[in-house]
């Protein structure tokens, strides 16, 4: 009986193991490799004033988004143009503008 139960505990081990290395192997980065890779943007919070670094993702030629500030917690407006994996112009705003 113990042999078959830890015949088991190695069998999920190395099945385990095996899965872990066939997602590396597929070259698919992880979310934290993927924020490095974002260029960041300073802007103005329309609230308490103080400049805040964002990430922006330069796929999207034109997005719009709402974050919270770093300082003061209040939501901001962020609209992004980038073009060519650059960011072209960027704009904070409070909610209701």
């Amino acid at each position: 009986m113990k042999f078959i139960f830890i015949f088991l505990i190695i069998l999920e081990l190395s099945l385990r193991r095996s899965s872990h290395s066939l997602i590396l192997k597929t070259g698919v980065p992880t979310k934290d490799e993927i924020m490095q890779n974002l260029p960041t943007a300073n802007i103005q919070c329309p609230y308490c004033w103080e400049t805040i670094e964002v990430l922006v993702d330069c796929s999207v030629e034109r997005q719009e988004y709402i974050e919270d500030c770093s300082v003061c917690c209040r939501p901001i407006t962020i609209i992004v143009e980038s073009s060519d994996g650059d960011v072209v112009n960027i704009e904070s705003r409070t909610e209701d503008e």
